[in-house]
């Protein structure tokens, strides 16, 4: 999304049955207010899947859980790069910080009436840790703010990784 473009955050709450009406409302009112960049903008935002979505209420609704998984992810980063011994631990903590997040969103999910299957909390998982990893993304999911589901990370994290610090954890082992 356009960086100097701020969409209202009434549309990020809006459940997906909802949201091209809403979405729709909104352009209109920029247009009308003479806004016609920031309507294009708007315009451009896809429905959210439910899993898109219940990840933005959960992101809004627990702030707290949302800085643990910040933490818990940028704390294993670094027991991998640094080859340290606390990796199991951070894991673990990671894990569990997602977890409390995932039974949020499937709560979040069955309280709207919408489908909790294990495939859309899959999803939910993967579009928090995905943007829990991203530094672009952190602040969208502060937000609940998010305009897509993410794949959950693989290696490439390390790649904003300076070289050296890989290079010296990989000859650590």
């Amino acid at each position: 999304m356009a960086a100097s473009v701020r969409v209202s955050d009434d549309l990020f709450r809006v459940p997906p049955a909802e949201f091209v009406r809403a979405r729709n409302r909104e352009v209109e009112r920029l247009r009308a207010a003479g806004s016609t960049r920031a309507a294009r903008v708007v315009h451009t935002l896809k429905k959210p899947t439910p899993a898109l979505w219940a990840a933005n209420q959960v992101a809004r609704e627990q702030r707290a859980a949302i800085g643990r998984l910040l933490t818990t992810v940028e704390r294993l980063r670094r027991a991998q790069l640094g080859g340290r011994a606390d990796v199991r631990e951070a894991t673990d903590a990671q894990r569990a910080a997602l977890d409390e997040l995932t039974r949020a969103a499937r709560a979040r999910l069955e309280a709207a009436e919408l489908r909790a299957t294990p495939n859309v909390l899959a999803r939910v998982s993967a579009t928090l840790l995905g943007a829990a990893v991203d530094p672009d993304a952190r602040d969208d999911l502060r937000a609940g703010r998010l305009t897509a589901e993410r794949a959950a990370p693989g290696f490439e994290i390390f790649a904003s990784a300076p070289r050296a610090r890989l290079t010296r954890a990989r000859s650590s082992r």
